[in-house]
């Protein structure tokens, strides 16, 4: 079976809530699916704080948001993949137009890059796609309005996802800061972001709505909450865009009364598991996703066997999951077992520098 690239981005600079930040850049690593390993090849120089990273469906341009606080201007950036090499060669920059831009996506069209910015400016932007992969000037902001009753998080809004819906017909926001997701309708001829008809989906008070994914057939979104520790799952609706609650379960086992401060979500590509990460508790929640409602079933949950797993990845075979524990600087491989969805732990840990996301390309 033919190896792939793995991409990792990463904080090299420090941040209020992320004080020993040290890595290089953006990371690229050789992936064996037969095996599990990673092997480093090279690091991108000269890009400060590249957290979130996405690849183009055509694999052959990397995007990634470089992520400040403070004043500083955030930006995206291209890149072209060298996809023998794994090598990233920066084609441009766009400033993001809001601090602490914390996502990034291309449409399903492949014309444009979408951007969450946690705070400042705007709360979530489209960048169009030129022909040589860089980027075009805004093409579309949104700014959302309000807040929460967490006095800490949410006295504004803070995009922290933004997706396309998987017919490309809407465009989803996650917003932590005022527990909502926003919905709009994707013009996708000109760039723009239509506010749909009853737009928002509110979600608990205080839950903090960060990440989500589609189910692969299109029917149903599971939400991630940050603050709270849940996972919201919602049916959805292809041609209204229309989402309507179905089920809230915890991310934490019964009982835990630690920091509530889940991160991440991902659902394998046959949509028969979920997973999602607990930075705190420092583990993996495990579901099992049943066909018919959408609905989850906790499987248990699997420790990182590091601290504060901002982000995982499941590879493209399907058969592993890769845990980056941020605080602890390991990249962590675990079996995926094809039957039961329970992650299998193999011994398998890579020392990579402060990693934030994970990003896997085939060859």
């Amino acid at each position: 079976m033919a190896k792939m690239l793995l991409f990792v981005g990463t904080y090299t600079e420090p941040l209020p809530h992320v004080p020993t930040a040290h890595a290089e850049g953006i990371n690229t690593y050789s992936f064996d699916p037969t095996t599990g390993k990673i092997d480093y090849l090279s690091s991108t120089h000269g890009i400060d704080n590249p957290t979130y990273t996405t690849v183009d469906r055509a694999g052959k341009h990397l995007y990634a948001v470089c992520e400040f606080e403070g004043g500083r201007e955030n930006v995206c950036a291209a890149f072209k993949i060298d996809r023998d090499t794994g090598i990233l060669s920066l084609i441009n920059e766009i400033p993001t137009l809001g601090d602490a831009s914390c996502f990034v996506t291309v449409d399903h069209s492949g014309k444009y890059v979408m951007v969450a910015n946690y705070a400042g400016g705007k709360t979530a932007i489209m960048l169009p796609i030129r022909e040589d992969g860089g980027l075009g000037m805004v093409s579309e902001t949104v700014q959302h309005e309000g807040r929460s009753v967490n006095e800490e998080r949410q006295t504004s809004p803070h995009g922290h996802c933004i997706l396309p819906d998987p017919n490309n017909n809407y465009v989803v926001v996650a917003d932590l800061g005022i527990d909502q997701l926003v919905r709009y309708k994707l013009d996708a001829s000109n760039g723009k972001l239509i506010p749909a008809f009853e737009g928002s989906v509110k979600l608990d008070a205080g839950s903090g709505p960060r990440h989500f994914v589609f189910h692969p057939s299109g029917e149903f979104v599971y939400v991630l909450s940050e603050l709270l520790a849940t996972v919201t799952v919602f049916s959805y609706d292809a041609v209204s865009g229309m989402m309507h609650n179905l089920q809230t379960i915890s991310m934490l086992p019964e009982g835990y009364d630690g920091q509530k401060w889940a991160a991440a979500i991902r659902i394998t590509a046959d949509g028969r598991f979920v997973y999602g990460s607990n930075r705190g508790h420092d583990s993996l929640a495990m579901f099992a996703v049943d066909q018919q409602s959408g609905q989850l079933t906790s499987l248990g949950f699997q420790s990182t066997g590091g601290k504060v797993p901002r982000d995982f990845n499941i590879d493209p075979t399907g058969q592993w999951l890769l845990a980056a524990n941020q605080a602890t600087d390991t990249v962590v491989t675990f079996k995926i077992n094809p039957t039961t969805g329970v992650l299998e732990e193999t011994g398998i840990v890579a020392e990579v520098a402060t990693p934030v996301c994970l990003t896997f390309l085939m060859t």
